[in-house]
């Protein structure tokens, strides 16, 4: 799975995009131990996240909603 691809998942069930990768990490642990992420997905999932969130904060989240306004969900 994409991170853009969670990241719309996210989206979707909390109706507003996430305002740090802590929320999305949050959510990848939940969505792992509730059955809905495979290791494989988790593992790359988790990934990507952590590097991000070694990256700068402020600079993910306006990322992400420049992105998916363009889409517009």
């Amino acid at each position: 799975m994409l991170l853009q691809d969670f990241i719309h998942q996210f989206i979707l069930m909390n109706k507003r995009v996430p305002l740090h990768t802590m929320e999305l990490l949050d959510y990848l642990q939940k969505s792992y131990t509730g059955g809905d992420l495979s290791a494989s997905d988790y593992k790359s999932l988790f990934r990507e996240l952590n590097k991000r969130g070694v990256e700068r904060a402020g600079r993910f989240i306006l990322e992400n909603i420049l992105t998916f306004n363009r889409t517009a969900l």
